[in-house]
């Protein structure tokens, strides 16, 4: 189902959407959407025919933690444009239900998200670090607020004593 313009993929959406301004590009858009509505809003999406999912870039912010999850839409005369649903998490309860089940794709750059800012994704196939090393502790994520550069490398040299000098 070919629609004309991300405005119309946006209005099909209905209330599931709040649209975010500016409109950066003609054929980029960006949408709110809670993080309960997040599968229910890329299963409409699905409906007419998007289902590529090109990255989900996330950063910690004075709200929270923000999940981008940036979609390209097929729109007219072959030409695809970009919708990017923004995903606000609470800090004190990072967690958001895992879009693998309705994109398989999703996973890897779950992952990425779990290991670099502690974000939980429920029902995620494969819940574990992707980019740290082994000896990373359980409770440090490099890309959160509340760490230090040299916090990291502090933790992660009593972690490598522990585990390789005893």
């Amino acid at each position: 189902m070919e629609v004309k313009t991300l405005d119309e993929m946006i209005t099909k959406l209905g209330s599931l959407v709040s649209v975010t301004e500016p409109k950066n590009y003609p054929l980029d858009r960006y949408v709110d959407v809670s993080p309960d509505n997040l599968i229910p809003a890329v299963q409409k999406l699905k409906e007419h025919g998007v289902t590529h999912l090109s990255t989900i870039p996330a950063y910690e912010c004075d709200e929270g933690y923000r999940l981008l999850y940036i979609m390209s839409v097929p729109v007219k005369d072959g030409k695809w444009g970009k919708m990017t649903i923004v995903v606000t998490l609470d800090k004190n309860k990072p967690e958001i239900e895992s879009l693998t089940s309705e994109i398989p794709g999703a996973e890897y750059y779950e992952r990425e998200v779990f290991d670099m800012l502690g974000i939980t994704f429920h029902n995620h196939p494969d819940h574990r670090r992707l980019l740290s090393p082994d000896i990373m502790p359980d409770d440090v994520f490099p890309l959160r607020k509340d760490i230090t550069y040299q916090e990291i490398r502090d933790r992660l040299a009593a972690e490598a004593k522990v585990r390789y000098e005893e």
